[in-house]
């Protein structure tokens, strides 16, 4: 079908059924498409996905698969990379009752404080501030070296004055 009897398709259709207003999809803003798994055409393997019509494709796989895989998207992110989500239909087991109530808070020297006085800490975080600030500790004291052999304060060199209002 030419692509000027597109439009006229689309009000003719909305104008005969209740199809309605059609709407207009720019390529690129959400680029993805979805397909049902019909007798095993989805498939996940440790470093691959087959999908129907393509085939195996590469991929990086976070997780395992534990269930029937009803269905798979593959969506294109802004970056140029390609996505695929699976949905698995898996039974949830339920946890054991434990008939206790626990209060949570959120805080900033711990991340999390329990009622029972069980606190959690966010090592993620507070390992890459330390990465950072040793860096930038090396830095300086190299600074403080250079200016110490030019006879001048560490506050007057104009590297560290630059790097000081950024």
């Amino acid at each position: 079908m030419p692509l000027q009897d597109r439009p006229t398709k689309a009000f003719q259709s909305f104008f005969k059924s209740s199809f309605g207003f059609p709407k207009f999809k720019r390529k690129g803003v959400k680029d993805s498409y979805s397909t049902n798994n019909q007798k095993g055409t989805i498939a996940v393997t440790s470093r691959s996905v087959k999908l129907p019509k393509i085939g195996h494709i590469k991929a990086k796989i976070d997780r395992v698969i534990n269930g029937l895989i009803k269905s798979a998207t593959v969506s294109k992110a802004p970056s140029g990379k390609y996505f695929v989500s699976v949905l698995v239909e898996t039974l949830a087991e339920p946890l054991p009752k434990t008939q206790r109530n626990v209060g949570i808070d959120l805080g900033l020297t711990d991340f999390i404080v329990l009622s029972d006085a069980t606190s959690v800490t966010n090592p993620k975080f507070l390992a890459s501030i330390e990465k950072k600030l040793a860096c930038e500790q090396r830095i300086l004291a190299k600074r403080r070296t250079v200016a110490k052999a030019e006879s001048r304060k560490l506050s007057e060199s104009s590297i560290y004055v630059l790097r000081k209002r950024l």
